[in-house]
């Protein structure tokens, strides 16, 4: 983890080994960042400046991942309460019935505790239950 964390944050050439990973990382945040200003397009109108910001968000908030992952616990958010990988946006992500779950509030988890150990068991964090709701479209 730390060694992609490395490799994001600095120029890399063509020849350099962490160029693969550099170039992944740049394309998921840019797709991402269009997936969103895209969503948000079929709401509302969304500026060049808006855009930018919305890049700026997303690269912090992988930036944040990356150093998250790197700490002997990990934590995660739990955006679903079914068991069913969640389609990305738009149409796909209705059910079948014509539903959409939402996330009201994420659940927040956690795997390990602070000295790297019980790595195969989550819990619960303490006040962070997950809140979800269905729409109905």
């Amino acid at each position: 983890m730390k060694q992609c964390l490395e490799a994001t944050t600095q120029p890399l050439q063509e020849w350099e080994d962490n160029y693969n990973v550099k170039q992944g990382y740049e394309l998921s945040v840019k797709e991402i960042a269009e997936d969103i200003c895209r969503e948000l397009a079929r709401v509302a109108s969304v500026s060049v400046g808006e855009k930018q910001r919305m890049s700026d968000l997303v690269r912090k908030a992988a930036r944040l991942w990356l150093e998250v992952g790197q700490q002997r616990c990990r934590m995660f958010l739990i955006m679903s309460c079914s068991s069913n990988e969640p389609a990305r946006s738009g149409q796909a992500s209705l059910d079948r019935d014509g539903t959409q779950e939402l996330v009201v509030v994420p659940e927040l988890r956690r795997m390990g505790n602070a000295q790297g150990e019980r790595l195969d068991k989550d819990e619960l964090v303490l006040d962070c239950k997950g809140k979800f709701s269905v729409f109905y479209g």
